[in-house]
Parts: structure tokens; C-alpha cells; sequence
């Protein structure tokens, strides 16, 4: 006959093959097995403590088992693991073999941004060694000639060939130097130039964008970048007004062939010109006054399609 019972410890319940199992069980309080392994562990655990002081920088540390702790030296001469590293560091010396092999290993490598930023942090006032050291007092003062430590090594570029022969060189050292002298005011034919007429700019205008259709459209037509909120406030504006502008949204923006415009809105049967001006650079001066180029588009449409034009204006809405 099968009986159970629940453990004191872990309130699991145990089944015992028969009554007198379970009587002995019942009688001495007995507890599952898992919890009595975790007892047993818990006693032969070592009680003390398991912390010993460093020597040199005198930090604690903690091991994590006996074990480790009993094979430690003893706390007269015990030495934390970064304290004997930083020791063991300063005794070894490189062999000009191994010297060889770290130059090569690291030679043509550029460091991260980051490590950069490492590096100077650890060489920054106080930390660099030379700090407040001047004049004689400089490890590399006086040593020059024959005193430097770079005496008899060879530059770097020793050797090495420039794809340019030496007639570009000395063209390229000329225009270098002639860079300067002709920039800007200096240059003799500073404002001599003519500005170009309204005529040229419409020609120069169209051409962009045959080109830009004809190389990167694939002769497809070319449609520009339209702003979704201007379009949601023309429409709005054209419905409290009477107009019914054809927008980016509603048809596409209306483009001007012989003078290469889009415009934000057009009504054809009531010939009205409706643009956005956004409240940025692109229109206005750091004045805040409309910018000439953006004045002549204004005459320019006005006279070509002998229409009215009205501007909203993001500042004043």
C-alpha cells in the first residue's frame, strides 16, 4: 500500500512503496531528497571568510570558492590580479625579433575614432609624461644631430615613386601658389563679368531639365518634390475663395514648357497662379525680405500667362 506525505522544507510530496517507510519518515520529520542534498551541500560549505587584501594597492578581494582562496599566497605577499599584471608588464622585455613582428603586424593599420580618443585621454595634461617639463628640463631637450633618436633612419617615403612625373609636379607646385594670389578681389577681372540676362537664364533652365529627362528619366518627364501640407492649404484656400486649383495632389503640379516652371496651384478657367512660400532660406533673407530670384519668377509668369498671382506665405498663416 502506497502512501504520501509533504516536505517540511519545500512542501513537494513524497511517496513512499510501503507503510513502514512512511511511518519512519513521519517520525524523524524527514524531508525530500533534493532538499536534503541542498542541506548537505550547505554544511560542508566553508564558513569563513574568503576575502584577502591586496599588498600594493591594498583593495579586497573576493574568491569565489575555498578552493581558490587556499591555493592564493598568504596575505603577507598576496598581490590583486591587476597589481601583478601591471609588475609582471614592466619586467618583460621585447626581443627585437618579436619588436619585428608587432611593426609589421601593426604597420598600414589606422586606428578607430574611438581609440583615438582613448589614447589622448590617457596622454592629457597631468597623465602626459612631459607635462610642466620646459626647456632643460625636456627629456628631448638639446638632442639634436646626432643626439636625436631618429639619427640614421630613414623617412618613411624613401623609395617610394609619385605617379606624377616631375613637369606636373612643378605645374601643380605653380598653380598652388597662384591660388592665392588671383582669388576673389585680387583677381584682375573681379566684377568685369556681365550678369546674365533673363533671356540666358530661361535657356540654361530648360536645358537642365531636357538633360536631367533625357540621361536620368530615360525620356520620361520630370515631376519635382512637392510639399503635402502646402497642398492641403491651397485646396483649402481655393474652396473658401471659389477657385479649384490643380495641385500635386489633384493632377499634378502645373508646369510652364516655355518658361520651365511648376507651380504650386493653377485654376485655368479663372487664369490664377497660386504659390507656398515656406517660412526658410530657400525665400527669404535673413532680413526676411523675398529674395530677387523669387521676385523675377513672379514678373516673368505674371507677364507670360497674363494671370493673377497670389502668394501664401507660411509666416503669415
Amino acid at each position: 500500500m502506497k502512501k504520501s506525505r509533504i516536505c517540511p522544507m519545500c512542501s513537494g510530496i513524497i511517496d513512499y512503496k510501503s507503510v513502514s517507510q512512511y511511518n519512519e519518515a513521519t517520525k524523524r520529520n524527514r524531508t525530500c531528497r533534493g532538499c536534503a542534498a541542498k542541506f548537505r551541500a550547505e554544511k560542508r560549505r566553508y564558513k569563513g571568510s574568503l576575502i584577502k587584501i591586496c599588498k600594493n594597492c591594498g583593495k579586497e578581494h573576493v574568491f569565489s570558492s575555498y578552493q581558490k582562496f587556499n591555493c592564493a599566497k598568504p596575505d603577507e605577499s598576496y598581490w590583486c590580479k591587476h597589481c601583478a599584471t601591471i609588475l609582471s608588464r614592466k619586467t618583460f622585455r621585447h626581443t627585437p625579433e618579436s619588436k619585428e613582428k608587432l611593426k609589421v603586424s601593426h604597420l598600414g593599420k589606422k586606428a578607430s575614432m574611438e581609440t583615438k580618443k582613448k589614447l589622448s585621454e590617457l596622454r592629457r595634461g597631468e597623465k602626459n609624461p612631459c607635462y610642466g617639463r620646459h626647456g632643460s628640463l625636456n627629456p628631448m631637450y638639446g638632442k639634436s644631430g646626432k643626439l636625436s633618436p631618429t639619427f640614421g633612419i630613414d623617412a618613411w617615403n624613401k623609395g617610394l615613386t609619385c605617379c606624377f612625373n616631375s613637369d606636373t609636379i612643378k605645374k601643380m607646385k605653380r598653380a598652388k601658389k597662384s591660388i592665392g594670389k588671383w582669388k576673389g578681389e585680387t583677381n584682375p577681372n573681379y566684377g568685369n563679368h556681365a550678369p546674365l540676362s533673363m533671356e540666358r537664364r530661361r535657356k540654361i533652365r530648360l536645358a537642365h531639365i531636357h538633360r536631367i529627362e533625357r540621361l536620368k528619366l530615360n525620356g520620361c518627364s520630370l515631376k519635382p518634390n512637392f510639399n503635402i501640407t502646402a497642398c492641403r492649404v491651397i485646396e483649402d484656400y481655393g474652396k473658401a475663395h471659389g477657385y479649384k486649383f490643380q495641385t500635386a495632389m489633384n493632377g499634378g503640379e502645373y508646369y510652364i514648357p516655355e518658361l520651365g516652371y511648376w507651380v504650386d496651384g493653377f485654376d485655368k478657367e479663372k487664369n490664377v497662379v497660386i504659390d507656398y512660400y515656406e517660412d526658410n532660406h530657400h525665400h527669404y533673407t535673413k532680413d526676411g525680405k523675398m529674395k530677387e530670384k523669387d521676385i523675377q519668377r513672379i514678373d516673368e509668369i505674371t507677364q507670360h500667362l497674363n494671370c493673377k498671382f497670389i502668394i501664401l506665405e507660411e509666416n503669415k498663416l
